[in-house]
């Protein structure tokens, strides 16, 4: 891997390898789309899934509906780190991020800023290179925005303060700059499609009522589950610090619904932080 691209390593195995397979697929997938209208005037950030594309696009593909209509010039993607550890936050050191559609640059000065005012924010390949999660949602992106940058957030092991800290930079530079921050993550892992829907649906509605403490301990504790718990948290901490910050399912399905059994499913939310 070149330090100074970081190229697409799932591409062919959570979704397409050609440009041509890719935005088709991404293409049915918001034609599916029953788009909510909601009146927003500021659309922070939205909620996404990361499971192969067969699982999760259709779920996913209603949050890039929203981003389709409320552009923004920067994404600030975080997602959660799978197969390395990271203590705090990791941000890629390098230009860009490739995908087989095309290299997206990254915000250097957004990144320099970032790094400056926080103290869990690192500039690493810890987490990235050959993660999924993040590099899922580029191709969305790509597809229903023609021009931006991006600012490549792999989450690790970060508490409270840290979760609070990177929510208040995000809320100061907001004042300043235009962008919108997209969270990366699934829901249960691998209960009955009965039990995750009862799981996935307490969670969703401590999300609606911005329920976050509860929401923290709910999931130290492994009574509800969110490998993207930290991305989801920052997202919900820098709405709610930035404005009156209202939240929206989107959508909601799980792989028994979309491209798997029923025994052992995964719950997939789309939703929306907006006022």
């Amino acid at each position: 891997m070149s330090d100074k691209v970081r190229k697409a390593s799932v591409a062919g195995q959570f979704y397409p390898e050609t440009p041509e397979l890719i935005q088709d697929s991404i293409k049915t997938y918001l034609d599916k789309v029953d788009s909510k209208e909601l009146d927003i005037n500021k659309l922070y950030g939205i909620i996404v899934p990361h499971a192969g594309y067969p699982y999760s696009g259709e779920i996913a593909a209603y949050g890039y509906d929203l981003i389709a209509r409320y552009k923004s010039k920067k994404y600030v993607v975080i997602a959660p780190s799978h197969r390395e550890y990271i203590n705090g936050f990791s941000v890629y050191p390098g230009d860009y991020y490739s995908t087989p559609i095309g290299e997206i640059p990254l915000d250097k000065d957004f990144i320099e800023d970032l790094l400056q005012k926080t103290g869990s924010v690192e500039k690493s390949i810890k987490g990235h290179r050959q993660e999924h999660s993040l590099e899922i949602q580029l191709p969305f992106l790509q597809t229903v925005v023609d021009d931006f940058e991006l600012i490549p957030i792999m989450a690790g092991n970060a508490d409270k303060n840290d979760v609070l800290e990177l929510a208040e930079v995000l809320s100061e530079m907001e004042q300043e700059q235009d962008f919108t921050v997209i969270a990366s993550s699934d829901l249960s892992h691998f209960h009955s499609y009965r039990v995750a829907i009862e799981k996935d649906r307490e969670l969703i509605n401590k999300l609606q009522n911005f329920d976050i403490d509860n929401l923290v301990e709910a999931h130290q504790n492994r009574s509800l589950e969110a490998c993207g718990m930290i991305p989801i948290n920052v997202l919900m901490e820098y709405a709610r610090k930035s404005g009156q910050a209202k939240f929206a399912e989107l959508d909601y399905r799980n792989s028994g619904d979309t491209a798997g059994g029923r025994d052992r499913v995964v719950g997939y939310l789309a939703a929306a932080l907006y006022e």
